[in-house]
């Protein structure tokens, strides 16, 4: 590789202000099928980066270096208080304080924030891991009581009974949704900088394991992606056009956060050195063709799991599984035990998806073959926001409670009912 193609692959990286990740051609061990292109980008390429990450930017998708700051700031904090509860509840259940110490507990980030893709006021996805001897009726009482002292916090949520409980809550205004994971552990490590083995999910339950598997998921999903820059980048377009068309919602049929990772990690893995603009351009032609009925997107084998502790989740398998043969987009996630982000979906809201796909891909084409639109006009056009005057019906769902604090849980209940 000469040093042309060094300087032309950084090149877009600088314009961000990172630290240049050199593109070069490599065995690669990304994926569950080998790339379709390997080669590098050339100085058009680049260029149309650029361009991409300033129409990003100039529609407000990045956090300002003090909007970072203050997230560090409000997350050291909260680990802080975590820290002292977990301490507290030690020393209430008869461990002397040096035990108590000892034992640790600690915040762990998963979502856009630990993706890297975090914008103005979106909130941070947070999970409190503690030892064995901190219950998760100690969460959702001696924590929310200590929060709701702490002068700092408001619009505390507590959602016990949701499919992932959580306490959701304002820090410094920053917004938090913070899940609950006791391990059967006596101390939670402070070294721990990931939860990726899978033997932390030895002999927890299901509740555990969903709030674990956050967090396990987002950091493989940066594992096996081949340029973590270029990833997020491409994740930051395609999040913010799946909002602007509708079709960003778990909860009513469509993609989470999740899903839509693992969709843009998976054109990383087959394009590895492209550049941004053409991951962009590449991930409406696959997706607009891609076989959903006999191709499961996966990032990684699935695995399965025999040891003590580990045997009894249920992993993604259409073969074994009834109900797993029927998931009409399966989108798999990489951590075990392996599930299917897109359980939701049906008939109608596919149709929807991939109208989408194939609607942006139309866009791209005309600027790409026909060339009778700019790179930055085609950018605009695929991120026009859905024109809901052209619908004739639409659904309100009203929720009335006796205070705002029971008004935001029961929202957040019906919400996740929904799923």
């Amino acid at each position: 590789q000469g040093a042309g193609e060094v300087s032309r692959s950084s090149l877009w990286l600088r314009a961000m202000g990172d630290a240049p990740v050199i593109t070069q051609t490599r065995p690669y061990a990304f994926g569950v099928t080998n790339p379709v292109n390997v080669k590098l980008p050339q100085e058009g390429d680049l260029h149309r980066s650029n361009e991409l990450i300033s129409v990003l930017r100039a529609l407000n998708l990045y956090e300002t270096a003090a909007g970072n700051l203050q997230r560090e700031r409000v997350l050291n904090e909260l680990n802080r208080i975590v820290v002292d509860w977990v301490v507290e509840v030690g020393m209430e259940q008869g461990l002397d304080e040096q035990e108590a110490r000892q034992a640790g507990g600690k915040i762990f980030t998963f979502g856009s924030y630990r993706l890297g893709v975090v914008t103005p006021g979106s909130d941070i996805d947070t999970l409190c891991v503690t030892p064995r001897h901190v219950s998760r009726d100690a969460f959702f009482k001696i924590l929310y009581a200590k929060l709701q002292q702490d002068a700092r916090v408001s619009k505390l949520t507590p959602v016990p009974d949701a499919y992932t409980p959580v306490l959701k809550f304002s820090f410094d205004g920053v917004e938090i949704d913070l899940l609950f994971a006791r391990l059967p552990l006596p101390v939670i490590p402070s070294s721990w900088n990931s939860l990726e083995n899978d033997l932390v999910l030895r002999h927890v339950d299901e509740k555990t394991a969903r709030s674990v598997n956050g967090s396990r998921v987002a950091d493989l999903i940066l594992k096996l992606v081949p340029n973590k820059e270029t990833f997020k980048v491409t994740l930051r377009f395609v999040k913010h056009w799946a909002k602007a068309r509708g079709i960003y919602s778990n909860v009513l049929g469509y993609l989470g956060g999740v899903s839509w990772a693992i969709l843009v990690a998976r054109c990383c893995q087959l394009y590895p050195n492209f550049a941004p603009s053409q991951l962009v351009h590449r991930f409406f032609t696959v997706y607009s063709i891609w076989n959903w009925r006999n191709s499961p997107v996966l990032l990684c084998r699935i695995k399965e799991h025999s040891a003590d502790g580990l045997a009894n989740f249920k992993v993604w398998n259409p073969k074994v599984n009834l109900q797993d043969r029927h998931h009409l987009l399966p989108i798999i996630t990489p951590a075990f035990p392996s599930m299917n982000s897109t359980h939701n979906v049906s008939l109608s809201t596919k149709r929807v998806i991939t109208e989408e796909f194939a609607n942006a891909k139309r866009i791209f084409d005309i600027w790409d073959k026909k060339k009778e639109i700019s790179w930055t006009e085609a950018l605009h056009l695929v991120l026009k926001p859905l024109d809901f005057t052209s619908f004739k019906h639409f659904l309100e769902l009203q929720v009335f409670a006796q205070n705002e604090t029971v008004r935001r849980s029961l929202v957040f209940t019906f919400s996740s009912a929904l799923a």
